[in-house]
């Protein structure tokens, strides 16, 4: 009788282990390191080219065919990112979820509705015109270039 009840009491420590592990794995939700996430990137799909750019806590959009390039703050908390719009007469400042970050290393960063991929060739990258390296002129040109060399790579 003594030996049932220390089997029943082990089953139930073992069944009690084993609920804690799978609810802490379960809600593990994984924290984004943003240093990851600050550069140049691009996404390329169907006839979509777009340049990213992440800086501290400024992310930048540029669509090359439409040459409007469009401000945000920032944030990103646990595996979301946050957003909001950046304009001097705007009045409200709410940020808004942008997405969810389902990876993010040193070459890719896919939310769940887009992938964006790293830029190699900073001399495309989004920074350089906002930093003043280049001329608008030369950054849609070369923005212009790089859109058209990603749309045949795709096609082939």
């Amino acid at each position: 009788m003594k030996a049932l009840k220390l089997s029943l009491i082990k089953i139930k420590v073992i069944i009690s282990f084993i609920v804690f592990i799978l609810f802490i794995s379960c809600n593990h939700i994984k924290k984004i390191n943003p240093e990851l996430i600050e550069g140049n990137w691009s996404l390329v799909r169907n006839d979509t080219y777009e340049l990213y750019y992440f800086n501290n806590d400024e992310m930048y959009t540029y669509e090359p065919y439409s040459e409007n390039i469009v401000h945000f703050n920032y944030f990103i908390v646990e595996d979301s990112l946050y957003r909001c719009f950046v304009h001097p007469e705007l009045l409200n400042k709410d940020y808004v979820f942008y997405d969810k970050i389902v990876k993010l290393d040193s070459f890719n960063l896919e939310f769940r509705k887009i992938e964006l991929e790293r830029l190699q060739n900073s001399q495309v990258g989004l920074d350089s015109y906002l930093l003043g390296k280049i001329s608008r002129r030369n950054f849609l040109l070369n923005s212009l270039r790089s859109a058209k060399q990603d749309s045949a790579d795709l096609s082939m």
